[in-house]
This record gives C-alpha cells, sequence and structure tokens, in this order.
C-alpha cells in the first residue's frame, strides 16, 4: 500500500536537485528507495514525471506516492565461517569472499547468508557498532557481491565513528587487483570523474555531468600484461581516494579499459571468453587496507588474491 504527500517547494528549497531535497528531507526512506520511485514515475512535480537531477522551482508541487513504512526484519546469526586477518578489541579485519553480500536490504533481500550474519554469531549484536542501524551492525563501509578482499568491522560506536572520519578525511588507504580487458598504455594514472546513480537504468552508477554527482578519484599502476587468442589484457592495482559505490568498475570501463568478468560494465565478448578459465565474477580483489589505530600505530593489512582469479592469471600467461 501507499500514501501519497504533497510538498509545496518553499524558496529555501529551490535550486536544490529534487534527490537530494528528497534525501534531506525525507531521511526515514533510504536513498536507493527514492530513486527507485523516480525511476517508477512515482514522485512528479507539477504533475509531471522527472529525473532524479530535476532542479527544484520556488512553488513547485512536489507530489511522491510513498509505500506504507513496514517493520524491517532484522539479520538473524548465522554460522557462517570467516577468514579474521586482524582483529583488537575495538575492529576487525575480515577477508570476505566472492559471491557474499554485506548486509540485508531495507526490502529484505539477502536476510541470510550476509556477512553480517556471521558477524552476528561470531560476536553478537552487543559487540558491534550499531551507527549503521539493525541491517548493518558493525558494517562501516562496503564490497560489492562479487569483489573479493578486505573489509572493516567496527566493534563500538566509537571506532565506528574514528573510522568514518578518517575516511572521509581519505587517511584509510584501500588497494585494489583488477584485470582490465585491453592494454592500457599509460603505465599509471588518475582518474577524476564524478560519478551519480543512472535515473534510466536501475542499480546501475554512470559519469555525471558537470556540476553533477559526488567527487570520485581512483589512481591506478599497471603491473603487468597479458595476451591469449587474440585477447588482451592488463594486470593493475587501484587505490580509491574516494570510495563510492561501482567507482573501479565504472572509472576503468569508462576509459574504454572495463574489469574482466564485470557483467555490468563490462565487454560481453570478453567476459564470455574468460567463462572457459571458470571467472564467473569481475575480477576485482580488495587486497590492501592501510590506516593509523586511535593509538597511533600504523595497520597495514595485505592479502593475495583468490584461487579463482589465481587460476585466470595462469591460464593468460600460458602458451
Amino acid at each position: 500500500m501507499n500514501k501519497t504527500i504533497v510538498v509545496l517547494i518553499d524558496p529555501d528549497n529551490a535550486k536544490l536537485r529534487i534527490d537530494k531535497f528528497l534525501a534531506k528531507d525525507f531521511k526515514r526512506y533510504s536513498r536507493s528507495c527514492l530513486q527507485k520511485l523516480i525511476l517508477e514515475n512515482k514522485i512528479k512535480v507539477n504533475g509531471s514525471p522527472i529525473s532524479s537531477s530535476y532542479k527544484l522551482k520556488a512553488g513547485d508541487k512536489v507530489a511522491l506516492e510513498l509505500p506504507i513504512e513496514r517493520k524491517i526484519k532484522k539479520p538473524t546469526r548465522q554460522r557462517i565461517p570467516l577468514k579474521i586477518i586482524f582483529e583488537n578489541n575495538d575492529l576487525a579485519v575480515i577477508n570476505k569472499p566472492a559471491g557474499m553480500v554485506v548486509h540485508a536490504s531495507e526490502q529484505g533481500q539477502h536476510l541470510e547468508g550476509a556477512l553480517v550474519n556471521a558477524l552476528l554469531y561470531k560476536y553478537g549484536k552487543e559487540k558491534l557498532s550499531d551507527t549503521g542501524g539493525i541491517l548493518r551492525p558493525g558494517i562501516v563501509h562496503r564490497l560489492d557481491k562479487d569483489t573479493s578482499g578486505l573489509i572493516i568491522i567496527a566493534k563500538n560506536n566509537r571506532i565506528h565513528k574514528y573510522l568514518v572520519n578518517m575516511m572521509k578525511n581519505r587517511e584509510i588507504e584501500k588497494k585494489y587487483i583488477a584485470l582490465l580487458v585491453g592494454h592500457l598504455n599509460e603505465k599509471a594514472g588518475l582518474i577524476d570523474s564524478p560519478l551519480i546513480k543512472s535515473s534510466k537504468y536501475w542499480g546501475k552508477i554512470i559519469l555525471a555531468t558537470e556540476g553533477e554527482g559526488r567527487d570520485a578519484k581512483t589512481l591506478y599502476n599497471v603491473l603487468g600484461y597479458f595476451s591469449k587468442e587474440n585477447y588482451k589484457f592488463t594486470l593493475i592495482e587501484a587505490q580509491i581516494l574516494t570510495g563510492r559505490t561501482h567507482q573501479i568498475r565504472v572509472h576503468f570501463s569508462s576509459i574504454g579499459y572495463p574489469i574482466a568478468g564485470d557483467f555490468l560494465y563490462g565487454n560481453k565478448k570478453t567476459n564470455e571468453f574468460l567463462k572457459k578459465f571458470n571467472l564467473k565474477r569481475q575480477f576485482l580483489h580488495a587486497e590492501n587496507i592501510k590506516f593509523t589505530l586511535p593509538d597511533g600505530k600504523i595497520l597495514d593489512v595485505k592479502t593475495e588474491i583468490p584461487a579463482d582469479l589465481k587460476g585466470v592469471l595462469k591460464n593468460l600467461e600460458s602458451d
């Protein structure tokens, strides 16, 4: 069931993008929920559908067909093995496997089998931060479902706030290993392109036009090149200076070198070729996290790429 709310825009909110206005004034609904409502034409201005980039004017009538809030189901404890790379009384660094979702959605998806379920079994909700709400105990940042590698878990709200501030100030160094389609000739570089959620394709991120989107910066270094049956690849190390959704995947796709195995932003023909080497997901692994702990000590944690990605490289190296 839905309820309709009509809002008259005052001068204070004029010139705001509608997605930013909604995020500010309708905080009980997630950004993804509001974006979906826009795409489904359930949010209209002066009786007409709009895009998320529409800029409001004083006197605009915004009609919102909002879902009636339902009780959110809580994730349960599940005995799922965890690969703990580092741990102290405040935090843990987990090596998340590919195929594991980090937390459930507000729509009730992934209530089982997620990283959060394993954390609740290991630590209990009392020993995890609750800053992120009941669906995200201990979760400070995310990795995509099919991206493997290191993720930081907060055991209390004090360290959660500390880590979030570090991320905002770009004081947590996060590096990834990725395999790109094609030979990237520039051995090192910076991709500086703001990102925004697509108003056309649900769940997809695109480059933003000037003056829109969120700042996004990715540094990279080439580690090596591969050629196999007329297909070319580049192995890189990428460091994200900002933590945007799908950032590495979108950035490299935007310059013509998508992540190998990426079925959302990648090259379909090359992805089909790589299936013969059992690559069933994007070749992207969060290999290194480095930051300063509250006591002043430097935490520098690294993990090797998993077996499925090693297997792909071995096959590409062979004659």
